[in-house]
């Protein structure tokens, strides 16, 4: 970044500008006449693009009221000896009153962004002229408010801060144990379903034994979840169990699906049409199933839904959402970190089955994942997951005959 020297040379009358110096807190305490007496010893300071309007360390004569265009505030780095930037500043800002009121050296520079206008005030004129004490005298005094309220509110900020740190401890302090809670539960099931599996190798009862163990850990994640709401630390609220905005929720989740759903279909025609399978048709008959009733059917539903209510009732409120807690310092970054490695452990949970059915609960789990981080709720993909379940019935069949 070039620097230029502050351009002092043929200053303007800012008589004209003044007023917009008097809003500013420091100025508050003068009145008319002491505005007007303020008001001759104002220039106007046009300034350009990287031009330096205060030197760091260097005491300065003339304070600065930005009227136009931008500027930033810089520190020079002790180590490499470069200037970085603390914050930007804009119209209104006042720059540089510690330092020429009180005869200090600049604890900091500013340097301009782009092309504008400052109302820069002789400070060294107004502090040597015998005919303006009382002005002088006013111009501390408003100083003296200014930096108290400065302090005042620099202390109101570092207790909110540290109460908000000390709360931000205590939430990741419980989200630790619930999820410490939920992968022991986890655990316990995949060491449950690979031994009960492997008893009975026929497939629909390996999903009802994966059925019945999955509504167990949703049950013992839902006791662990109230366990904590008990000590005051976190509701389940906070994890995404919640009817707030529901309909909104469950309309945006089906909105959403609709693509998911139409691609499943375009899939089957595409598996249909390559492969010579013209005997099959793109919706199954019977669902694929050789005994269809319609009783049988309204069953399979009712599991469907319970079972993808409770699937991401336990990888999303139970994985995700305290790991989004973790995550919480990085405000504005969307929580794929913590989408990804839920998905990757609810994964694991159905390796005993097949590698298959491992990636099919991942790869949707992606969008299922963005979709809870989106509305922190439950309900928009319980419903999002139901219907691409009972839809890729619809299309593809049962996984195999009852």
């Amino acid at each position: 970044m070039s620097k230029h020297k502050p351009s002092l040379q043929n200053p303007e009358p800012a008589t004209e500008l003044a007023p917009l110096m008097f809003k500013h807190p420091l100025f508050a305490c003068l009145n008319p006449e002491q505005q007007h007496e303020l008001s001759q010893y104002t220039t106007a300071r046009p300034f350009q693009r990287h031009q330096t309007l205060i030197e760091e360390g260097q005491i300065q004569d003339h304070l600065l009221v930005i009227i136009s265009g931008k500027a930033c505030v810089t520190r020079k780095d002790t180590d490499s000896k470069q200037d970085i930037v603390v914050t930007g500043i804009g119209r209104g800002a006042l720059v540089g009153e510690s330092a020429a009121m009180l005869g200090q050296p600049a604890i900091a520079g500013v340097v301009a962004e782009s092309d504008g206008l400052a109302a820069s005030l002789d400070i060294r004129s107004l502090r040597t002229d015998p005919a303006a004490d009382k002005l002088w005298t006013a111009l501390l005094e408003g100083m003296v408010q200014e930096q108290s309220l400065k302090l005042e509110e620099a202390g109101t900020r570092t207790i909110s801060y540290y109460r908000w740190q000390v709360s931000q401890l205590h939430e990741k302090r419980a989200a630790g144990r619930f999820t410490l809670r939920t992968l022991v539960c986890l655990g316990l099931y995949v060491l449950l379903a690979s031994a009960l599996t492997n008893l009975d190798q026929h497939l629909p009862m390996r999903l009802f034994v994966t059925t019945s163990l999955i509504l167990i850990c949703a049950l013992a994640t839902w006791l662990s979840m109230k366990d904590g709401q008990s000590s005051g630390s976190l509701s389940p609220a906070d994890f995404g169990v919640s009817l707030k905005q529901w309909r909104s929720h469950a309309l945006e989740a089906i909105k959403y699906t609709l693509p998911i759903m139409a691609g499943l279909l375009a899939l089957k025609e595409a598996l249909v049409t390559s492969f010579g399978l013209s005997f099959q048709s793109l919706f199954q008959t019977g669902f694929g199933m050789p005994h269809f009733s319609w009783s049988l059917l309204l069953t399979i539903v009712c599991v469907s839904v319970l079972l993808s209510v409770a699937q991401e009732f336990v990888v999303r409120c139970g994985i995700q959402s305290p790991l989004q807690i973790f995550y919480s310092e990085d405000r504005f970054a969307f929580p794929w970190r913590a989408i990804l490695v839920s998905n990757i452990l609810f994964a694991a949970t159905y390796a005993h089955l097949s590698p298959v059915w491992a990636l099919t609960a991942f790869v949707p789990g992606i969008f299922w994942g963005w979709l809870f981080a989106r509305q922190n709720s439950l309900v928009g993909v319980s419903v999002s997951h139901a219907l691409t379940g009972l839809w890729a019935i619809l299309v593809f069949g049962f996984p195999t005959p009852l």
